[in-house]
């Protein structure tokens, strides 16, 4: 089918997916990103364009304050020269043109953010968080879908989007974050009781109320209550909490809950038409549903064994 036969429902420019299939840590397993326009143009390609929107939106945070110190005139033009480098490369490598660049700065998009991840570094998340802060100034509609499992970094992402979708027995892991300079258990300590939380405990804890703000007041309360009772559990060490896709969808965190993958990735196509036109999905329906099905006679897949496994399956099956 020809490419330029498809419209898109609303008024938006083009598509954009994230994928977040792998650990997400740069320069070892980046964020692949995918765009296509309404025109026909297309790009896929690593995190630069990530990057680039990221950068931007900074500049323009930055840009919005008044009297800026020296160090944060230093840093908005440090960050100028760096989008216009990247923005440079970008095109001498021929990874974008330039009427696909001035339809993702300007233009109207729809974003998918496609998520089978245990997470990663966070710097990796906040530039995915930049970058769709950039695109939401231009009202973009934002989706997201979960495959076997959104953990850790992946699970912030996972919320922002509009609407999300997942299977019924997606794994879904929050805990906070771990440094060498104040491990996780350190941090877990101070939720239990034991020493008053920081500012650093403080603000991811409002993060996730943030994520918890998104359903009604009952299930609210009824969703700290759960991540409280986990936390408390002597047995959990590091104050892991686990939910799945069939709970969450109740809860009303998440839209939609299938109980295959096919119908997960019939809703993906079906949002994002240029991309099923073309057939560029993370990976094909084949292998996501022996995936799927090589884990779904564990009786739980709330533990690392399984989620590791997932990964490792998926690598196996797409290799040539």
């Amino acid at each position: 089918m020809n490419q330029h036969t498809t419209q898109l429902e609303g008024p938006f420019d083009g598509e954009m997916i994230i994928i977040a299939d792998r650990e997400i840590c740069a320069g070892q397993s980046p964020l692949l990103t995918s765009v296509i326009t309404r025109s026909g143009h297309k790009s896929i390609s690593g995190s630069p364009i990530l990057e680039l929107l990221a950068i931007i939106e900074e500049t323009k945070t930055l840009g919005y304050k008044d009297g800026l110190s020296p160090a944060e005139e230093t840093l908005l033009r440090q960050k100028i020269l760096e989008a216009n480098n990247i923005v440079e490369t970008l095109l001498e490598s021929k990874t974008i043109n330039e009427k696909l660049l001035e339809t993702l700065l300007t233009g109207r998009m729809k974003v998918g953010l496609w998520i089978d991840s245990i997470g990663g570094e966070v710097d990796q998340e906040d530039t995915v968080n930049w970058s769709v802060d950039y695109l939401d100034r231009q009202k973009a509609s934002v989706h997201t879908y979960v495959g076997t499992k959104a953990c850790s970094a992946a699970f912030d992402l996972t919320f922002l989007g509009n609407e999300i979708s997942a299977l019924s027995r997606s794994v879904f892991m929050w805990h906070l974050s771990d440094s060498p300079d104040f491990p996780r258990t350190e941090r877990i300590k101070q939720l239990r009781g034991k020493g008053t939380p920081d500012a650093a405990v403080n603000e991811e804890i409002n993060d996730l109320l943030e994520i918890l703000d998104r359903t009604d007041a009952v299930s609210k309360e009824e969703l700290i209550a759960e991540i409280l009772r986990q936390i408390n559990n002597p047995r959990n060490h590091d104050g892991t909490v686990y939910f799945e896709g069939d709970y969450l969808k109740e809860m009303g965190l998440v839209d939609n809950a299938f109980r295959s993958i096919t119908p997960l990735v019939d809703k993906f196509k079906s949002d994002f038409p240029l991309h099923a036109e073309l057939n560029v999905t993370y990976f094909t329906t084949a292998i996501a549903e022996k995936v799927y099905k090589a884990i779904s006679h564990l009786p739980t897949w709330l533990d690392r064994a399984p989620m590791s496994l997932t990964g490792k399956f998926q690598r196996q099956l797409e290799r040539p």
